[in-house]
């Protein structure tokens, strides 16, 4: 029986839950210390940036001072046109 790669991640999420939960851990602290307008409205300009996006999204997060997650959320939403 042939695991597709879908499975064989689900099993290891399973397996090594810690490591998972660690990596998401290093990951969020990565950006959130940048969070410093997290709950002030998108300015046109942030929206600007973020639909353009030639940089990575860490370093728009530290440039807007937003965290990557608001930022991925932000730019899902705007071209679905919510």
């Amino acid at each position: 029986m042939t695991l597709t790669h879908y499975e064989m991640n689900k099993r290891w999420r399973k397996k090594h839950n810690n490591i998972w939960q660690i990596q998401k851990k290093r990951y969020y602290d990565k950006t959130v210390e940048t969070s410093s307008n997290r709950y002030q409205r998108w300015t046109q300009e942030q929206i600007d940036i973020i639909l353009k996006h030639k940089d990575t999204d860490t370093n728009i997060a530290r440039q807007i001072g937003k965290s990557v997650k608001a930022i991925q959320i932000k730019r899902g939403r705007l071209k679905k046109g919510e």
